[in-house]
């Protein structure tokens, strides 16, 4: 016997009416109509959730049926294949989001503008120490100077640091004060926030 004529036979039996059973296991009147003039077949799913409402076993419902067992080995192995490109598309994503955030991290880049990160300015004739206090993640990388000069005897500086990928940590720089590059003595360091010019930290000779 076919699968739809036994579920309409154990519903009657039971004296339940479509509309009822399709409530018991969450579909509409017209699927279990469907089912039991063998238009379409349950999934596996299913007949799980018929076996249980209408108290008869998933071996007497299969039985004898060739066409289901067929219909349920290939919805079988399709959700198979499913879940096998969505286990693979969701692999693919980590990769890609993992790529992404590598790289950001990789590229991450923030200009000082803290006070308490300038741990100390010293100053010489010939050079300008900077000693830093960064948190473990970051670490020096460089510095720029302001394109305007307020003051041809004060040192402006912006001072960039990156994420710290490597075990070693960079926290001072010592910027030699060339007579081409600063033709002028300097006698004092001012270090600004990027792009506000506000001064965080200062130092005079």
């Amino acid at each position: 016997m076919e699968i739809g004529k036994k579920i309409k036979a154990r519903r009657i039996e039971l004296d339940m009416t479509q509309a009822q059973l399709a409530e018991k296991i969450h579909v509409s009147r017209s699927t279990i109509s469907n089912w039991e003039i063998g238009r379409n077949y349950p999934d596996i799913q299913m007949i799980v959730d018929l076996s249980y409402c209408l108290d008869i076993s998933i071996d007497t419902l299969l039985k004898g049926d060739d066409v289901i067992v067929t219909h349920i080995t290939n919805d079988t192995r399709l959700r198979k294949k499913q879940k096998n490109y969505i286990i693979g598309l969701v692999v693919l994503l980590i990769l890609i989001m993992s790529y992404i955030g590598y790289n950001s991290i990789l590229h991450y880049e923030k200009w000082i503008d803290d006070p308490k990160q300038i741990k100390k300015i010293e100053i010489t004739d010939t050079r300008v120490n900077i000693d830093f206090d960064l948190p473990p993640y970051l670490t020096f990388s460089g510095f720029a100077t302001s394109p305007q000069i307020n003051d041809e005897h004060t040192l402006e500086l912006y001072i960039l640091t990156s994420f710290n990928y490597h075990s070693h940590q960079k926290n001072n720089v010592s910027i030699h004060l060339s007579h081409n590059l600063f033709p002028n003595k300097v006698t004092s360091v001012k270090i600004k926030q990027y792009e506000q010019d506000k001064t965080i930290a200062t130092k005079v000779k």
